[in-house]
């Protein structure tokens, strides 16, 4: 009896470790399943991430690009501006005025074009690129996070830019972007895009630009040929807008000079006239450059209240009464009398001279606030002799307040400048002299051709290359 109790015993253990080993296995089985289970989640978290971060990739590519055609639309409105400039400018060569320092020095008008859209073009990418670094920056220091749902975000973890020295024509751009899904460590794309470096200008689209073939002046007693040697045609009754040079005929007047200015007029714009008011009181040229010849203007004429007479007269112009009154007139001439001008305010005066090197004097004269006498040495006889010498003597020539005196010697010893003030110069220049004096014109003209320059381009490019690399 005590043998089958034993075995009874025996049983018993067999089954609780059957129920042990029962246990275990579940456990094991159990562990395995929840294990599996996490790293679904955390493979479908990645997933999600990498999603997340495409999303990202796309979205600041679209930026970008938006970014580059919205500052190209900017830039594209300067470009043309700019253009209309350098094209101006080209119409007066070699009597141009510069736009670009570095380009100064070129004598040669195709160099001059060419420099000038060089340094337009690198201005213009310069400030492409700086425009796009500025947003990249702007994006990179904020770190926006962006969310896609409420655990699903991406966000950019670096923005690079650059432009590649081998390939002028493109543009780089490295975006990092971080995708995130709930509390995940999150995944980084990397992305390569590659824009086209917009071309502002189009080599296969020109325009066709008259230029004055001309040189320089060297010597300047040879300045007014360059106006009385041209064919004018006869202006019309009725003035219109930026009409070319023309000769008025009949006495030149007020009111015709009225209407071309409310038409408007280019840089290049004068009057050829033979006939003028014997006194010109009162006489209002509107700024526009008037040219006459020796002999057309014999009255000694008066000047009391004429205003914005701009006139070039090749012979010797006696002018009268000129005293206190601000006029804002503008006389260029070989040699200019002055009667009864004790105080010139608010003119300018050039005296160009001639060959005969005809005699000019200034007793008692005294250019006053916002005035300019301008003599070229080369061209005139002072009397006395030591005139320029001794400015301010009380009985000859003298100036005062803002009033300017320049005097060009081609010869300009080094004696002369001792005699510089703060209110005399001495050039040896022709063009800066001219240019000081405000002169524009300041060559001798041979005709005229046509030179060809670039246009600006309409649009930019949509092409847009992208590479992304995944990071574990």
């Amino acid at each position: 009896m005590g043998r089958l109790q034993d075995e009874r015993g025996y049983t018993l253990v067999i089954v609780l470790l059957m129920i042990v080993l029962f246990l275990s296995i579940s456990t094991v089985f159990i562990k395995t399943s929840l294990s599996h289970a996490q790293q679904e989640k955390s493979v479908d978290n990645n997933n999600h991430a990498v999603v997340a971060a495409e999303m990202g990739i796309e979205r600041y590519s679209k930026e970008v690009q938006f970014e580059l055609k919205k500052e190209f639309r900017t830039l594209h409105a300067q470009a043309i501006n700019k253009m209309k400039k350098i094209e101006e400018e080209v119409k007066k060569y070699p009597g141009n005025n510069h736009i670009y320092i570095t380009c100064e020095s070129k004598v040669d008008v195709e160099a001059w074009i060419n420099c000038n859209i060089n340094e337009l073009e690198k201005e213009l990418t310069n400030e492409l690129n700086n425009s796009i670094q500025t947003y990249l920056t702007e994006v990179e220091n904020t770190k926006k996070e962006i969310k896609i749902d409420k655990d699903l975000i991406y966000s950019v973890e670096k923005f690079g830019f650059d432009v590649d020295a081998s390939n002028d024509d493109e543009i780089h751009l490295i975006l990092h972007v971080v995708g995130k899904k709930g509390s995940s460590n999150g995944k980084l794309l990397t992305s390569k895009l590659t824009l086209p470096n917009p071309n502002f200008l189009d080599p296969e689209e020109t325009v066709n630009v008259e230029t004055i073939v001309g040189s320089k002046i060297e010597k300047l007693t040879d300045f007014f040929p360059q106006l009385s040697d041209k064919v004018l045609s006869k202006c019309p009754v009725l003035p219109v807008k930026n009409m070319p040079p023309c000769e008025y005929t009949g006495e030149l007047t007020t009111s015709y000079l009225k209407k071309i200015k409310d038409q408007g007029f280019d840089s290049s714009f004068y009057i050829r006239a033979s006939k003028y008011p014997n006194q010109l009181n009162s006489f209002s040229g509107f700024g526009i450059p008037l040219y006459a010849l020796e002999g057309e203007i014999i009255s000694e004429p008066n000047l009391n209240s004429a205003t914005n007479i701009s006139m070039y007269y090749k012979g010797i112009l006696d002018l009268k009464n000129t005293n206190n009154h601000s006029n804002h007139n503008f006389f260029m001439a070989e040699i200019i009398t002055l009667h009864n001008n004790q105080n010139v305010i608010d003119n300018t005066l050039i005296v160009v001279g001639n060959e005969k090197k005809s005699v000019f004097t200034a007793p008692k004269i005294m250019i006053g606030n916002g005035s300019k006498l301008c003599v070229n040495l080369d061209g005139v006889t002072p009397n006395p002799s030591d005139l320029f010498k001794k400015i301010s003597h009380k009985d000859y020539l003298s100036v005062e307040g803002t009033g300017k005196i320049y005097l060009y010697s081609s010869k300009h010893v080094e004696e002369d400048t001792k005699y510089n003030t703060s209110n005399v110069k001495y050039y040896n220049d022709p063009s800066k002299f001219l240019s000081a004096c405000g002169v524009g014109v300041s060559y001798s003209t041979g005709g005229s051709e046509y030179i060809t320059i670039p246009s600006i381009i309409d649009s930019i490019s949509d092409d847009m290359d992208m590479e992304v690399e995944y990071k574990p």
